[in-house]
């Protein structure tokens, strides 16, 4: 029983952390002005974007991996109307999102100019910590430093 508690606890003060800091995250980007990225169109049915990481894995498997990236990043354009270099994307079978980007000012900004603004985040970090150690560089993820 006290295992039970032990979890409703874990769950509740994690599920309270995650709104707080998305609170902190919106408050910060509209004292900035900023409005959010569009998103790579996704299936109601597929929450966790499996049908994302079949097409990545497909278009890799065929030595296609750069294509689809710019065919994905042309149907969120067609999706939005507009030209969208910065965008949301599915994290991998995970149900969240990350944000890409192709736009050379914010590649600038993320390598550059506010390189200790960005950090790879949890995930990039775990996966390749036993290669590279603890290591800023290394792909591109625009979120807070983790």
């Amino acid at each position: 029983m006290e295992l039970l508690h032990f979890f409703v606890y874990v769950v509740a003060a994690l599920t309270g952390l995650t709104i707080w800091k998305k609170h902190q995250l919106a408050r910060k980007a509209s004292k900035l002005g900023c409005l959010p990225p569009p998103a790579v169109p996704r299936y109601f049915w597929d929450p966790f974007s499996l049908v994302t990481v079949i097409k990545v894995f497909r278009a890799a498997a065929s030595q296609n991996l750069l294509e689809y990236l710019v065919e994905r990043e042309e149907a969120v354009s067609k999706h939005g109307g507009f030209q969208a270099r910065t965008y949301l994307v599915p994290d991998l079978g995970l149900g969240g999102q990350n944000i890409a980007t192709s736009d050379p000012k914010n590649l600038q900004a993320v390598l550059a100019t506010q390189f200790h603004d960005f950090g790879l985040g949890p995930h990039r970090n775990g996966n390749f910590a036993p290669l590279l150690g603890k290591c800023r560089r290394g792909n591109l993820h625009m979120g807070p430093s983790s």
